[in-house]
């Protein structure tokens, strides 16, 4: 499963401050800001990295939301577009788990997509 989430950009900029913000992600405020339920506990941070002015970030959220059947693990990829960060997520099933190369692999080619096609 594929999501996007549109945030007005502030004053953070993932392309200016994307290692600042890979840092506040593991605090609990940012954690609980990754959790689907707020609860920083139920977050963990397995990997974060940025590559160019995107970072990406793989994960787990153990609270309910979305559908049953969905995986725990998720991956992320942040970039700043048109005055807005854009929050990109790649979901898995649970019995069909996305490998770790797999799930980075989609959610690069997801904020691949999102780039080429809000290019001005």
């Amino acid at each position: 499963m594929l999501t996007a989430a549109v945030q007005e950009l502030g004053s953070v900029s993932i392309r200016d401050q994307g290692a600042e913000v890979a840092e506040f992600l593991k605090t609990e405020d940012g954690r609980a800001l990754l959790s689907r339920s707020g609860d920083a506990s139920s977050v963990g941070i397995l990997n974060t990295r940025k590559s160019g002015d995107v970072l990406y970030l793989h994960a787990y959220d153990k609270s309910p939301g979305y559908a049953p059947g969905m995986s725990s693990e998720q991956w992320r990829a942040m970039l700043d577009i048109e005055g807005a960060i854009v929050s990109l997520t790649v979901l898995g099933f649970e019995d069909d788990p996305l490998s770790a190369d797999a799930g980075m692999a989609t959610v690069r080619e997801f904020a691949s997509i999102i780039r080429r096609e809000n290019a001005k």
